[in-house]
């Protein structure tokens, strides 16, 4: 069951003093994972301060309760349309005015941009909604009636062919004010000119309400406007009169939208939230090549760190009372011929020492082999494994306490003097800062400079 815990933490161990195992690879994903971070700092802080990030919600209403009357005020201003004949047999005279039933006026010559131009290639006219709420409006629509050649030699109706067109909304959601007219919308129409048939439209529009929050500050604002929705038709019979009649009609649902700028700490947070699994995916890169790394170093200084005690030399070795050692008195001759008796007392010869290899280990196979463990006989595989497998059993809780036992038992029998340590003085210094008074802290290192003198 043991190769199915993946929750238990790692013994943590100290490496060449310091407090966790580095290494170069280490260091160079910590390089990449911090400029990553960076990076994403300034992309989320730019896309922050610029009003860039936001979320929207979007639902229907009914514009009556949706929309105040100040508001309702502003939609149902008159709107312009242009139109602009370009399909007529017969060459039929067609005329078009505005009504409200007490007085009539004809439209006016307009440019591409719907300004009255007396040079404008097209007609114009401007139309105001009607509400069946408000009694107080007047119901005012747009009509057309043929003047001459509205019938061909047979006797039928000519046809005709326009489009009527009006400035439309367009929504841009990253703009401050979201909604504007940058376009034009409208209808292709084909009617029959007959006065005696009467086809009534019905330009529908829908309010929109939109409702957004400011950039950097906890302010709010709100934007309504009516776009051209579609058309509507219907024939009815109406002898003598005009053909066709356009009146604007106001759809019952409105569009709601809500803009939601991201807070700070919405961008604090997202950042943060990105932070772990970037870390967890380096950490990932570099466990496995860690792992091998800290096991080859600790061998690697053991090797050191033997090599170093087999040569080093000794001098005036102090054996105390009961430790029983039998050193071998070896006879070597000196180099002025004189034979000398060898008690640690001489240096070894740079020749005579062991040569060994040096510990390299291949970072590249370690890197790419260390995932799985792979090419388990490559040579860099084996040393590393067998590092491992050193370092697990010396390591080993049960080896390191029972060999402490051994030491004990060696101690009692062979007493050691233990010198002043550094490190233990300061700690205790630092938990009693008080215990001892000036002189006692005198008289105390006096005594323990005498006794390491002895």
């Amino acid at each position: 069951m043991k190769r199915f815990d993946f929750l238990s933490s790692p013994p943590s161990i100290y490496l060449m003093n310091e407090k966790k195992g580095k290494n170069k690879l280490g260091g160079i994903f910590s390089i990449i994972f911090l400029l990553i971070m960076l990076i994403l700092l300034i992309y989320y802080l730019y896309v922050f301060f610029y009003g860039l990030d936001y979320s929207l919600t979007y639902y229907r209403d009914n514009w009556t309760t949706s929309l105040t009357d100040e508001e309702y005020e502003y939609i149902k201003k008159p709107k312009t349309f242009m139109v602009y004949l370009d399909e007529n047999e017969n060459n039929a005279k067609i005329k078009g005015y505005i009504s409200n039933g007490k007085e009539s006026k004809g439209m006016d010559l307009c440019n591409e941009k719907f300004e009255i131009d007396p040079d404008g290639k097209y007609q114009c006219f401007n139309l105001p909604f009607y509400h069946l709420a408000k009694k107080d409006e007047e119901y005012t629509m747009f009509y057309l009636f043929c003047e001459e050649n509205c019938q061909d030699s047979e006797g039928k109706s000519s046809t005709i062919g326009f489009y009527i067109i009006t400035p439309n909304l367009q929504i841009d959601h990253s703009s401050q004010n979201p909604l504007l007219k940058k376009s034009t919308y409208g209808d292709h129409i084909y009617i029959a000119t007959n006065n005696n048939q009467y086809v009534g439209y019905m330009l529908e529009f829908t309010p929109i309400l939109y409702r957004t929050s400011a950039v950097l500050n906890t302010k709010s604002y709100e934007y309504v406007d009516t776009y051209f929705n579609s058309v509507h038709s219907r024939t009815i019979y109406s002898p003598g009169g005009s053909f066709a009649g356009f009146n604007l009609v106001m759809n019952t649902n409105c569009d709601i939208y809500i803009r939601e700028y991201k807070t700070l700490l919405d961008t604090l947070s997202k950042i943060g939230g990105l932070f772990s699994p970037i870390k967890l995916f380096f950490d990932f890169l570099v466990m496995f090549y860690s792992d091998f790394e800290n096991n080859s170093e600790i061998t690697k200084n053991v090797f050191l760190k033997k090599d170093k005690y087999e040569y080093k030399m000794k001098k005036n070795i102090s054996l105390e009372k009961g430790l029983n050692i039998e050193i071998p008195n070896e006879i070597k001759i000196s180099s002025d011929g004189k034979e000398k008796e060898n008690n640690f007392d001489s240096i070894v010869n740079d020749e005579d020492k062991i040569k060994r290899k040096k510990f390299n280990i291949n970072k590249g196979e370690q890197y790419f082999f260390s995932f799985c463990n792979s090419c388990k006989s490559h040579k860099s595989m084996k040393i590393l494994n067998l590092c491992n497998d050193f370092v697990q059993n010396y390591l080993s809780a049960e080896n390191i306490i029972f060999n402490m036992i051994l030491f004990e038992s060696y101690y009692e029998e062979n007493p050691i003097k233990f010198k002043k340590n550094f490190y233990l003085s300061e700690i205790l210094n630092e938990i009693e800062p008080d215990f001892f008074n000036e002189n006692e802290k005198t008289k105390l290192i006096n005594k323990v400079n005498e006794a390491e003198s002895h």
